[in-house]
């Protein structure tokens, strides 16, 4: 079966690529993507709190995919990802069953929440540093959105954002704030 397309953008040279949306990234996948993604993030993230401070160091820095691969045995959670030429982009935890919407018009209705979103660390701008591709993690919540309406949640689809957000455009005070959205159905 083959995998649905996703446009992303070379940002050195401005050239579109067609990747892929893995719909199945299992434990395996997590094992390795944390093996190459981990040591670039320490790297990177010694190198920003050196020059810039420790609140300058993404806080998504700190995790370790391979620790949530056992919340894959559940049938509700689904972890999909962007691939490149084999290499994951970027990487989507989703669960379909413990959550509602919040906000009117779908308010207590059910929804796809994301768990944890990440973009690999040579996609992310920060420090003065190029990305190699844009826009991954719009890339992945699209397709969460996507997601959301092949299960019957009708495109609803929430999020907590992480409190280093706030102010940057992950809207909203307090240490986190759920956000949802829907495609207006």
């Amino acid at each position: 079966m083959s995998r649905p397309i996703v446009l992303l953008m070379e940002e050195s040279t401005g050239e579109v690529v067609n990747a892929e949306l893995d719909m199945d990234i299992g434990p395996h996948d997590l094992e390795v993507l944390e093996s190459i993604w981990g040591p670039l993030r320490r790297e990177a993230a010694r190198r920003l709190a050196k020059e810039h401070g420790p609140e300058s160091v993404p806080q998504h820095w700190q995790w370790d995919w391979r620790r949530k691969g056992p919340l894959l045995r559940f049938p509700t959670f689904r972890c999909m990802g962007i691939r490149y030429k084999d290499e994951l982009h970027g990487i989507v935890l989703v669960d379909a069953d413990r959550y509602v919407a919040q906000i009117e018009p779908d308010k207590s209705k059910p929804l796809m929440y994301v768990e944890f979103l990440e973009v690999a660390p040579w996609n992310i701008s920060i420090g003065g540093t190029k990305r190699r591709f844009t826009p991954v993690g719009p890339r992945l919540m699209e397709a969460v959105i996507r997601f959301s309406e092949d299960e019957g949640y009708h495109g609803r689809v929430g999020l907590h954002s992480l409190p280093q957000t706030h102010g940057r455009g992950g809207g909203g005070r307090g240490r986190h704030r759920l956000s949802g959205f829907s495609l207006g159905r």
